[in-house]
C-alpha cells in the first residue's frame, strides 16, 4: 500500500493529476475522466552477495496505470502525462523509500471491453504497466 501511496503523490507532484479528484486507487464510477494506479505482483527479489536467505536489497512490484476518457485522445493523454513523470525515473527517495528505478513495460495501450469494461461503454480506457525497483530497507 504504501508503494501506492508514494507513487500516487509523486504523480501529484509531477503533473496535473490530483489525488481524489482526477487521480485515484480505483477507478471510481466518476468523473468520465480519471487515472488509477494498481499495484500487482511483480519479479523475483534482487539478492545480492551480502544478503541472506530471505533478505533480498531490492523488490521489483508493478503497477498498472489506468487512464479513461470519453475520447481515445484525452485517455491517451492523461496516460502519456504519468509516462512522462514515470518512465525511466532513476534513484529518487519517496517517504524515505529509495526508489532505484521505474520503467514503462510497453507503450500504452487501449483496453477491450471485458468483465469490467462493459461493450456498450462510451468511455475509452487505456493501460500501461511498469516495473518498480525499490531497495529493501
Amino acid at each position: 500500500m504504501a508503494l501506492l501511496l508514494e507513487l500516487a503523490q509523486y504523480l501529484e507532484d509531477q503533473t496535473a493529476l490530483k489525488k481524489g479528484t482526477t487521480l485515484f486507487n480505483s477507478l471510481p464510477a466518476s468523473p468520465d475522466s480519471c487515472v488509477s494506479i494498481q499495484v500487482y505482483p511483480g519479479q523475483r527479489a534482487h539478492r545480492a552477495f551480502r544478503s541472506s536467505a530471505g533478505q533480498p536489497v531490492a523488490e521489483r512490484p508493478r503497477v498498472q496505470i489506468l487512464s479513461r476518457s470519453t475520447t481515445f485522445n484525452g485517455a491517451m493523454s492523461a496516460s502519456l502525462l504519468a509516462q512522462s513523470a514515470l518512465d525511466g525515473l532513476g534513484t529518487t527517495t519517496m517517504s524515505g523509500v529509495e526508489y532505484l528505478y521505474i520503467e514503462a513495460l510497453q507503450p500504452p495501450f487501449e483496453v477491450l471491453p471485458n468483465e469490467d469494461i462493459p461493450a456498450q461503454s462510451k468511455l475509452t480506457y487505456i493501460a500501461q504497466n511498469y516495473e518498480v525497483t525499490k531497495r529493501v530497507a
